[in-house]
């Protein structure tokens, strides 16, 4: 490998920012000084900072850099130390070797003086190669004690996640003030408010709102890599709180009015025509009482040309009583109606698990370890198997009015009641040109996961209730 005129192509990495002794800014100033002793040209540097040299080169930049050798637009790479390069096993550096050797492009590493140009220097390349890599499984192992020991202690990588603050010892406690808003925000998600309304409240934005509210932090819990301590600090929510808010579906709020209050379809119905929400409308009868509508109201620059129009209260009525019938016979419907059912009992047994267990660590006689540890073990198991049944059911039921079954209350729901349960099953009702005289034959009804719930062959009049 050898030069040929062409600018050799800088190339800097650096795995961590707070590697100073192998900063950017060191490296950099190597490689120039090498190329002003040796009058040769750079090219634009290659610069890759917060990357492991473990990474596969061809995932990296280092592969582009590799690839501009090739199509002969540098002569080659230059580097202050060959570990820049990679700390990969044995068979991946050889493969940067052999792409830069099959490429007839210089390798020079700065700091080193190995320069490529000046001769065969293989065995050295490998004998660093080796080194690098024992150097990075042995940086590799101190970091993994020290994330486990760290973990142990209760101690978590990183600031204080808001609502907590480090002691001196590392560990964290509970800032009362930023805790408050920690559990309303948790509240608030768990009733179904928008994440984004939530984010507004507190100064938050809507990424760090959903962040904040997936941080297991929330519940005593460090994680650090594979390392778990369940019990680290105080929490700030409870299991149940947290899984709730976790679960929860966002309930959009609906403007008030007289004309939109009893509406149960609002942000649900839409134009087959073109896609577009249908809005509610009210026209005047000649007898001075109104007629409420919805009906399609684009006319943008490319105005819809089959604009639905169908009665507000023939289409709710539609809806409802179709949903009715699901609660009943739609498989998926029944499910949920179940695991309704089947929540309260597990959150019964929760109770009941947890409490056996504080009874246990409370009374137990602790002097025989190994019978001790036995009885835990086996009460821990089934908490954390209680816990799993209750977090697996809050996922399958949908956010409803509390009170019993929903099969139970539909019958007895006012229209906000209606529209928020129908919210969290349906993703739409899409509504045809000719629904206000052939209302059975110009609706589909989507679930949320977009397959049809509802759709009606128009000339079977067939309806359909997907599992």
């Amino acid at each position: 490998m050898t030069g040929n005129g062409r600018p050799l192509a800088p190339y800097l990495r650096q795995s961590r920012a707070k590697e100073r002794t192998i900063s950017i800014e060191e490296q950099r100033r190597d490689i120039q000084r090498w190329a002003a002793a040796n009058g040769v040209e750079l090219a634009p540097e290659i610069v890759e900072q917060n990357v492991s040299g473990s990474k596969s080169w061809r995932e990296r930049a280092l592969g582009d850099a590799v690839d501009a050798c090739e199509r002969g637009e540098v002569s080659g790479i230059i580097v202050a130390w060959q570990d820049r390069l990679s700390r990969e096993n044995g068979r991946a550096t050889a493969e940067v070797w052999e792409a830069l050797e099959h490429a007839g492009a210089r390798l020079v590493c700065a700091a080193e003086g190995l320069d490529t140009a000046t001769g065969d220097h293989e065995m050295l390349f490998a004998i660093k190669a080796a080194i690098a890599r024992e150097q990075w499984k042995r940086y590799r192992a101190n970091w993994e004690r020290s994330q486990r020991s760290a973990t142990e202690r209760g101690i978590p990588n990183g600031q204080a996640p808001y609502g907590y603050r480090k002691r001196p010892d590392g560990r964290l406690e509970i800032y009362e003030p930023g805790a408050r808003k920690v559990r309303e925000a948790f509240r608030r998600r768990a009733s179904g408010e928008p994440y984004a309304q939530i984010g507004r409240r507190f100064g938050w934005g809507h990424s760090t709102t959903r962040q904040l509210l997936v941080n297991t932090a929330y519940l005593g819990i460090v994680r650090c890599g594979a390392h778990v301590n369940e019990n680290a600090h105080d929490a700030i929510v409870t299991r149940e709180q947290f899984d709730a808010a976790n679960a929860a579906r966002t309930v959009q709020p609906v403007p008030p009015g007289d004309t939109t209050r009893d509406r149960i379809l609002l942000g649900l119905a839409r134009c087959a025509g073109c896609g577009h929400t249908l809005k509610v409308v009210r026209r005047g009868r000649a007898d001075g009482s109104y007629a409420v509508s919805y009906f399609c109201k684009n006319a943008a620059t490319e105005p819809c040309e089959d604009r639905a129009f169908v009665h507000a209260d023939d289409l709710d009525a539609f809806v409802a009583e179709w949903f009715s019938s699901a609660l009943v016979r739609a498989p998926r419907m029944v499910d949920v109606v179940a695991a309704g059912r089947d929540l309260e009992q597990a959150q019964d047994e929760q109770v009941k698990v947890e409490a056996q267990l504080n009874a246990y660590v409370e009374n137990a006689d602790a002097t025989d370890a190994v019978l001790f540890q036995r009885g835990f073990s086996s009460r821990q198991k089934r908490v954390e198997d209680a816990r799993a049944q209750v977090r697996d059911l809050l996922s399958r039921v949908t956010r409803i009015p509390v009170g019993g079954s929903l099969i139970d209350l539909w019958a007895g729901f006012d229209s906000r009641e209606r529209r928020d349960v129908l919210g969290g099953f349906i993703n739409q009702v899409v509504v045809s040109r000719g629904a206000s005289s052939d209302l059975a034959g110009n609706v589909r009804i989507d679930w949320l996961d977009g397959s049809v719930a509802y759709v009606s062959n128009v000339k079977s009049r067939v309806r359909v209730a997907a599992a």
